[in-house]
């Protein structure tokens, strides 16, 4: 599943946990990616690098998608990869923007939506 509102930037298929395997969520996990906008794409794109993420959060409020909802990818450890999306946050230890926090809260607002069984944000 992809969100509409997110901009298409696919990962390279290697970096799925596995080839075959996707995975209903349970939920979502928020990271710091400890990095910006020029080096997450850069990482994401790199098929020697293991990590993996569903989404890219930046500060200018865009959002990439880089694999598919029911993707397992590389981003939490496992088992969590195996039941969480999981979102990387463009900055250095530092408060997200206004433009990334509202566009991370309508992208959290959208993922509930599609698993009413999450309960409510």
């Amino acid at each position: 599943m992809r969100c509409a509102f997110a901009a298409w930037r696919p990962g390279p298929a290697n970096k799925r946990y596995s080839m075959w395997l996707t995975n209903p969520k349970d939920g979502i996990v928020d990271h710091s990616a400890e990095g910006y906008k020029a080096v997450m794409r850069a990482l994401i794109a790199d098929p020697d690098n293991e990590k993996s993420w569903t989404f890219s959060s930046y500060q200018d409020g865009g959002l990439d998608q880089h694999y598919e909802i029911e993707d397992v990818v590389w981003h939490c450890g496992y088992p969590g990869n195996l039941h969480y999306i999981g979102i990387e946050h463009e900055g250095l230890n530092e408060p997200l923007t206004e433009a990334q926090y509202q566009e991370t809260l309508r992208l959290h607002r959208w993922l509930f939506e599609q698993h009413p069984q999450w309960g409510k944000p």
